[in-house]
């Protein structure tokens, strides 16, 4: 498959925003990009392809992620749940029928991270995030109740 790179030169101003929304309007797939602006510009707020969005409601479910730049595509810590990304990847799936990329497929250091693309529309992403909340409440209940069976056994 072959993959494209781009470079936004003045990614602030006009024609930067437009060509911005063009992009998340074509949803181009294999996408690599790089926004330029002037020093002028700098620390100017660039909304693309749902990012804030996406990082602000994993972190609010307590999953630890960056905010990317250049990619469609996010890489959270899953490490908290104390499962491989492999395996965490395998029973998202499995439970939620939702797929993301265990952090491992991108090498060694990928393990405790799982790959996110979020070159979808909001209402799928909204879809996707409710998925992996649901995943994680199953999980806190299946910890809680197998760390403490004490609490949960029948008078």
């Amino acid at each position: 498959m072959k993959k494209y790179k781009l470079a936004i030169v003045g990614a602030t101003g006009l024609v930067g925003r437009t060509a911005l929304k063009i992009l998340e309007e074509k949803n181009i797939q294999n996408l690599e990009y790089t926004l330029f602006s002037s020093k002028k510009s700098a620390g100017t707020e660039l909304k693309f392809m749902n990012t804030r969005y996406l990082v602000h409601e994993l972190r609010e479910m307590g999953i630890d992620c960056f905010e990317p730049f250049g990619a469609f595509y996010i890489f959270p810590s899953i490490k908290k749940f104390g499962m491989t990304s492999e395996e965490f990847a395998n029973r998202l799936l499995e439970d939620q029928k939702l797929a993301v990329v265990p952090g491992t497929a991108f090498g060694e250091s990928g393990e405790g991270f799982v790959r996110i693309s979020y070159a979808y529309s909001l209402d799928s992403l909204k879809e996707g995030l409710r998925r992996i909340k649901n995943f994680i409440n199953k999980l806190w209940w299946f910890n809680v109740v197998f760390s403490y069976p004490s609490i949960w056994k029948p008078a």
